[in-house]
């Protein structure tokens, strides 16, 4: 019995040290970074927005990790040059929950509580230096969308143990505002981001193509989506992105790194450019009809069941009743056992 004990014991202490291990290896992967305005109530709040935290009572290997709190000056650090103070609204209010990913998964973003979307700051990271991270940003109270970016860069460098390229820093900011103007202009942020993006990965691959070119590819692009060019913004970001492409950088796993953008605006895009080809269009409105004509007859068509309901029904209560009326006569009738005589 005492060996048994002695064996259990061994056992719990080592699955508790083995999980302690992992515990401690997955929170390594993972970092959160807080505006130095959030006062300790707030933190958690943010902590339930950002996914950190349930609040459920029990403390989560999310709640466990340390947070980065990030100096107003290095959250304003970016736009300096770019936007003045009151350009910039609260800041040192924002929280960036960021988590290592495998390599070659990718960027991807979830945001809330500011009016910026996610694919605008997955590409603006990308530009950054970013590379195969998972993030949730979002503020304590509403803010302008750019405020969370010098957070989530300090963050995701925590993350990561290196300092990321300054240029390519301001570079993205830069970004993010241009962007953010197209989107306004055109009504649509994400459309926006996604014409950035596919101007930007053009760039890399042609470094012939000048401000112009770029502009005309863009108007282009944006005349798919059925919105009219804001000549002023498209100015603006052709210049930004001829810029952008003459930094040198390998920027080969753009579409790798930004699956995310292209998830979720391809749909906006490729289904009009295959319907531009008549001869799609037509075979794919075939397809539909016959899909229609099918499902109609599917419809008309009875089955079995309804075409004899009107006689199925009765004789099936009829046949469940004779079946109960045998069953409880042979309960009744059967001879019952009798005891045997002991010896």
């Amino acid at each position: 019995m005492r060996k048994l004990f002695a064996l259990a014991l061994a056992t719990l202490v080592i699955m508790g040290a083995f999980g302690a291990s992992m515990a401690a290896d997955w929170a390594q992967g993972m970092v959160l970074g807080f505006g130095e305005k959030l006062t300790a109530p707030q933190q958690s709040i943010l902590k339930v927005q950002l996914g950190a935290s349930t609040q459920s009572g029990t403390e989560s290997q999310g709640e466990a990790v340390e947070p980065v709190v990030v100096s107003m000056k290095d959250e304003a650090s970016p736009f300096t040059g770019l936007l003045d103070d009151a350009g910039m609204g609260p800041k040192g209010v924002s929280g960036a929950f960021v988590k290592g990913a495998e390599q070659g998964a990718g960027i991807w973003v979830t945001s809330s509580n500011c009016d910026y979307v996610p694919v605008v700051y997955a590409n603006a990271f990308y530009t950054a230096g970013m590379r195969d991270a998972v993030m949730s940003l979002s503020s304590a109270e509403p803010v302008r969308g750019m405020m969370v970016f010098g957070v989530a860069i300090k963050a995701y460098e925590k993350l990561k143990g290196t300092k990321l390229d300054g240029k390519d820093v301001k570079l993205a900011a830069e970004e993010m505002l241009l962007t953010a103007g197209l989107g306004d202009a055109i009504g649509h942020m994400e459309m926006a981001a996604e014409v950035v993006a596919y101007a930007k990965e053009l760039a890399a691959k042609d470094a012939a193509l000048d401000a112009a070119a770029l502009a005309g590819i863009m108007r282009e692009r944006l005349a798919l989506y059925e919105r009219e060019a804001d000549e002023a913004a498209l100015k603006d970001i052709s210049a930004y992105v001829v810029k952008y492409a003459k930094g040198g950088k390998d920027r080969s796993d753009m579409p790798a790194q930004l699956a995310t953008l292209r998830a979720e605006q391809l749909w906006l895009v490729e289904p009009k450019e295959r319907m531009v080809d008549e001869q799609v269009l037509a075979e794919a409105d075939k397809e539909l009809q016959d899909i229609i004509g099918y499902l109609e007859k599917e419809q008309v068509k009875q089955s079995f069941y309804k075409r004899n309901s009107s006689w199925l029904m009765p004789v099936g209560l009829v046949v469940v009743a004779a079946a109960l009326s045998i069953l409880i006569a042979y309960i009744q009738t059967r001879p019952k056992k009798t005891a045997k005589k002991q010896g």
